[in-house]
């Protein structure tokens, strides 16, 4: 690649997850430099600590395969196996962080670097939300082109993602526009927002039509297929017992306010209640445990279709989730209750007037009650 071609790659790059940091899509976007300078640090951390933990998992034995599915986390994996119960994914899945261990390497380097470089970048940053991410961003690319080259190495023509706007497997996907040998098809594994940044897939698969219309506008391939099918929203189970109440919690979970619900449910007599985690919560059944040390709530397996789930219930609670879109459009509107204080108190969705809201989670147990 050219010097102007690379460098217009990394501008390219730069500004699209500007698009996912700015202020339509990130809900800190408006918080002080400060707080911005302190979550890069938080951040580095994380990211430091994940490649060491990805750098001991043993490697797949991988051959020669033309597909090939990709995930980061558990979120993207479910929707990924929902493509494959459906028929529309006929390949293997593996995590990113187990494709390449030179990628990884790598990975480590660039961001075992960040936290040194970033306060120079920070001083003269026009964009300092998504600094964390862009500073270092060549270096960034270079790991990513490691997983693209061991994709070509591996003889893989087609790859199958579930991520559209963030992270390294949303990095890997705009890299890889750029070579035909490889068509990259898109999952879709939760809301999505007409802000969103543009893509360059292949073939998109939805579960609504809504969706497929957002698609439509943020598509630059003029040669995309967008699918659309209900049974990627999950598999339905007839078999899920009766609920009074559904709690979704979402990545966010405040200690306090989340007690205090449960403490507020075991003063209401019989109340039968179930918590329904982000299917990348891998802290989910540390917070059950937690949960059911003030009420005896049971699991919801987040795996199974949201539709089944909500239907079962008399009311559903929800925090800061696209579950509420969703069920919203589907109709289950006069059953939602979002507590804000379970979550973000942004209304990230829109959702403000069109479901009933509380503004303390222990006022759902008046609802309960007057039901």
């Amino acid at each position: 690649m050219r010097k102007n071609d690379a460098s217009f790659e990394t501008e390219s790059l730069r500004e699209a997850i500007e698009v996912r940091y700015g202020k339509d899509l990130y809900h800190s976007f408006e918080r002080s430099n400060i707080y911005h300078f302190a979550y890069a640090y938080k951040r580095f951390l994380i990211e430091i600590v994940k490649t060491l933990l990805g750098l001991l998992k043993p490697r797949p034995v991988l051959l020669v395969t033309t597909a090939l599915g990709l995930y980061s986390t558990q979120n993207q994996h479910k929707a990924l196996l929902n493509a494959v119960s459906a028929g529309y994914v006929d390949s293997l899945l593996i995590p990113l962080d187990r494709l390449s261990r030179r990628a990884m390497m790598i990975r480590l380097l660039v961001w075992l670097a960040k936290p040194f470089a970033y306060p120079f970048y920070f001083v003269r940053s026009r964009h300092r939300p998504a600094l964390y991410q862009t500073c270092l961003l060549y270096g960034m690319q270079t790991y990513a082109r490691a997983y693209v080259d061991k994709l070509e190495k591996l003889g893989v023509e087609k790859l199958y993602i579930s991520n559209d706007h963030a992270g390294d497997i949303y990095l890997l996907s705009l890299l890889i526009r750029r070579n035909l040998g490889i068509a990259v098809d898109y999952v879709q594994h939760g809301a999505v927002q007409p802000t969103f940044p543009v893509n360059y897939f292949h073939n998109i698969y939805v579960y609504s039509e809504k969706y497929a219309e957002i698609y439509r506008t943020l598509a630059q391939n003029p040669d995309v297929c967008i699918i659309v099918d209900p049974v990627l929203a999950g598999a339905v189970s007839e078999d899920l017992p009766r609920l009074d109440l559904l709690i979704c919690f979402s990545h966010q979970f405040p200690i306090g306010p989340s007690i205090a619900l449960m403490r507020a449910l075991s003063n209401v007599k019989d109340v039968s209640a179930a918590a329904r985690f982000h299917p990348s919560d891998r802290f989910a059944k540390f917070k059950l445990v937690l949960l059911r040390l003030f009420h005896p709530v049971q699991f919801s397996d987040p795996t199974v279709n949201y539709m089944a789930d909500f239907s079962r219930a008399k009311w559903v609670v929800c925090a800061s989730s696209s579950l509420l879109p969703d069920a919203v459009d589907k109709g289950f509107g006069p059953r939602l209750i979002w507590a804000r204080q379970l979550g973000l108190k942004w209304d990230y969705y829109g959702l403000q007037g069109k479901v009933r809201e509380v503004s303390d989670a222990t006022e759902v147990t008046q609802i309960l009650t007057c039901a």
